[in-house]
Formats: C-alpha cells, sequence, structure tokens
C-alpha cells in the first residue's frame, strides 16, 4: 500500500498565496497590509499619484520633478491608438467582458510593435510607456462603443486619471472626483504578482503581452478585487 495522499486546501483564484518572492510589493489582506517597494498605500495614496508609483513599481524608486515631467510627457504623446485598433474594437460583441476586450486588443498592439528586445532598457521602457499610455484609451474606447457611441479622443491638457474619466464618461471630471479615481488606480496596481510570475519567461517579463490582462479576468485573480475591470 501506498502513503495517503496528501490533500492541500484548495485556493481559489490563488487568494492568499504568494506565487513569488518579490521586492516589488507586499500584501497581507488578513492583516490589511499593501506595500510598494517598501512603501505602505496609505503614504502613496496621500502624497504620490498613480504614474509616480506606476514609476516607482517599474524602475525602483520615486520619480524627482524631471523624471516625472518627462515620463508624463511620454504618457501623454502616447496616449492614442491605431485607428485599425478602433475598427477591429467595433467588431467586438456589445456583452463582452472589458477585460477580454482588454486583453484582445493589447494583443493587438504587439503587431504594431512586434520587436522584441527585452535585454534592451529603451524598448522595455517604450513597452511600459505605450502599454501605461493606451491601456485607458482602449478601456474609454470599449466602454462607448459597446453603447453604439464614437470613442473620445484623449484630452492631453489632463493629466492620467482625469483624462481616463474624461474619456470615459465624455466630460471633464472635477478636481475631487479626478484625485479620487487616481487613488483607486494607485491601490491594486500591483496585487497581482502571480499573473506576472505564471506568465514570465526566462529572459523577464515581455511588456507587450497580453496574458496578463486575461489572467486577472475572473472574479478572484490572486485574491484581488475585479472592481477595477467592471
Amino acid at each position: 500500500m501506498g502513503k495517503p495522499m496528501t490533500v492541500s486546501e484548495y485556493k481559489p483564484g490563488l487568494e492568499g498565496v504568494p506565487a513569488a518572492q518579490s521586492s516589488i510589493s507586499y500584501v497581507d489582506g488578513k492583516q490589511g497590509l499593501l506595500e510598494y517597494r517598501g512603501i505602505s498605500i496609505e503614504e502613496l495614496a496621500a502624497k504620490t499619484t498613480f504614474l509616480e508609483t506606476s514609476y516607482l513599481l517599474i524602475w525602483g524608486k520615486l520619480p524627482n520633478k524631471d523624471e516625472l515631467d518627462t515620463f508624463e510627457m511620454d504618457i501623454r504623446y502616447h496616449r492614442r491608438i491605431k485607428y485599425r485598433i478602433r475598427d477591429m474594437m467595433k467588431c467586438f460583441p456589445e456583452s463582452g467582458h472589458p477585460m477580454d476586450a482588454l486583453q484582445t486588443s493589447a494583443a493587438a498592439l504587439g503587431l504594431f510593435y512586434s520587436r522584441r528586445a527585452l535585454d534592451n532598457p529603451d524598448y522595455v521602457q517604450q513597452a511600459v510607456v505605450r502599454l501605461l499610455a493606451k491601456i485607458p484609451t482602449m478601456v474609454a474606447a470599449f466602454q462607448l462603443m459597446r453603447k453604439g457611441n464614437d470613442p473620445v479622443q484623449p484630452n492631453d491638457s489632463l493629466d492620467y486619471a482625469a483624462n481616463f474619466l474624461y474619456m470615459l464618461t465624455e466630460r471633464e471630471p472635477d478636481a475631487l472626483s479626478a484625485r479620487i479615481f487616481d487613488i483607486c488606480l494607485t491601490a491594486p496596481c500591483r496585487t497581482h504578482d502571480q499573473c506576472f510570475d505564471v506568465f514570465s519567461d526566462g529572459h523577464g517579463f515581455d511588456p507587450d503581452r497580453s496574458l496578463c490582462s486575461g489572467g486577472l479576468c475572473g472574479g478572484n485573480p490572486g485574491g484581488a478585487p475585479s472592481w477595477g475591470s467592471q
């Protein structure tokens, strides 16, 4: 007779199960703790913007004024998407899930930026900038087009969160609404280490892949909330 099989407790969506060691983020849902690069989410939410926190996660430090100005300028420059992407999105079913639409659209971006040079820091930086810049445009475009409306072009006079809301609602948000939305973007932006671990390869994560957005489609990806995709 063989030994009895050990049965591990089932954890839906890897909830509470770290799939990788990370120096980037720390999350303890039971204790209500979330840190990015050793800084608590409460401090980041109070003192930084979503783009500043994104910079921290990507490059390991908060940007100084010149670095932030350059980062924000690059994001603004890359906000628009190719008209062929919009034409493709018009064919998506109106009942489609927003995360499925984002996954498909992000994958299509790879056709326009198909070079793979993960050992080139300049390529990686530009790929990150393109994704950060274009994801709000694609999400907002799908939201409007599935209602039968034309998408709203980005407003380069608005910051990241305000422009996102503008494209979603077709009107400029007030300062308080934009700030609240910016904090909502900041809080969950790195609670999905499992997806990055599962969909990375031996040479690191490919910033142009759509697989991570697909991994976040479920109701409980890694224990993270799914309200953002709605």
